[in-house]
């Protein structure tokens, strides 16, 4: 779960993050991409590899991280993706993650920190 998110970074576990992270197998991983603007298939390779149910992306505080029409196009038909900006990314994340405790459905995420 995701303590705190604020400008100043994003807090899981009793860790601060200052940098972009994707959380996946509940590891939190540096989420690296190709382009600073904007989400590319490769930049969610490693999150598709754990066969979600659910993707939720958090396009940045100020919601500045586009992801393109052509990169959800070709997300697997049976992963419900939710874009939106980091605070509000962080809240469907948590709540995902409390809903899905008990069921095979798989969570991960990607956030844009900054």
């Amino acid at each position: 779960m995701i303590g705190k998110c604020d400008l100043d970074g994003m807090v899981i576990g009793r860790k601060t993050h200052k940098q972009d992270v994707c959380i996946v197998d509940g590891k939190v991983m540096p989420w690296k991409r190709w382009r600073k603007g904007e989400v590319n298939k490769c930049d969610l390779k490693r999150l598709l590899a754990a066969k979600p149910t659910y993707l939720v992306i958090g396009t940045g505080c100020r919601a500045d991280l586009s992801v393109p029409e052509s990169v959800l196009k070709s997300i697997p038909e049976n992963v419900t993706v939710m874009a939106s900006g980091t605070f509000a990314a962080v809240g469907q994340f948590n709540t995902l993650l409390r809903q899905c405790r008990w069921s095979d459905d798989v969570v991960v995420g990607a956030f844009k920190v900054t």
